[in-house]
């Protein structure tokens, strides 16, 4: 009888462990930060990432997510060049 108690307890507790690690896994991760205002460099490779793009400065705040997202990926891709 006791072994069997063992035995369920470790079923159960591999099932959480495992299922925590595919949580885990599973969670997407955050690669831009979530804060609106930008650093001064920040801001600088930010106007620069406007004259690129050849369009008016606006502020970060004021874009739209999709816009900010794109903006940190292009950051993330041209992180050297800075």
């Amino acid at each position: 009888m006791q072994g069997r108690i063992e035995y369920r307890s470790s079923i159960i507790q591999a099932g959480a462990l495992a299922r925590a690690a595919l949580a885990a896994v599973g969670a997407p991760l955050r690669r831009q930060p979530a804060a609106t205002r930008l650093s001064e460099r920040e801001e600088r490779s930010y106007r620069r990432y406007f004259r690129m793009l050849h369009q008016a400065y606006r502020e970060f705040s004021q874009l739209r997510p999709a816009e900010q997202r794109a903006y940190w990926h292009w950051r993330a891709t041209h992180e050297c060049d800075l």
